[in-house]
């Protein structure tokens, strides 16, 4: 789906469906991180002007960032070997992990 500042807001169901799906197999963690890193990167894009002349606000990545911590916020609690939230973590790990090397750190 396109990510546009119409349906912005549907951000934090679009990631929910990303990590469900993560939890009930992990064979395609890579379609799913470019997914992720795809919705990022959409949001990225979504500015708005700031109050001073040149300066813009970037509100889709943090709506990014908010869905992104409030969904994994759920899944850190679990103890370690329930495999659902082991394959969730493993997912956010591969994700951040491919953010980094795409920002050149």
């Amino acid at each position: 789906m396109l990510l546009d500042s119409e349906n912005l807001e549907t951000l934090h169901e679009q990631i929910v469906k990303v990590l469900q799906c993560a939890q009930n197999e992990s064979s395609l963690h890579k379609r799913r991180v470019k997914l992720l890193c795809k919705l990022h990167a959409q949001a990225a894009t979504l500015v708005e002007k700031g109050k001073q002349p040149g300066q813009v606000k970037r509100v889709g990545e943090k709506k990014f960032n908010e869905a992104f911590w409030k969904t994994i916020a759920n899944v850190l609690p679990v103890r370690k070997g329930v495999v659902e939230a082991d394959r969730a973590v493993r997912l956010v790990g591969a994700f951040v992990q491919q953010l980094t090397r795409e920002s050149g750190m």
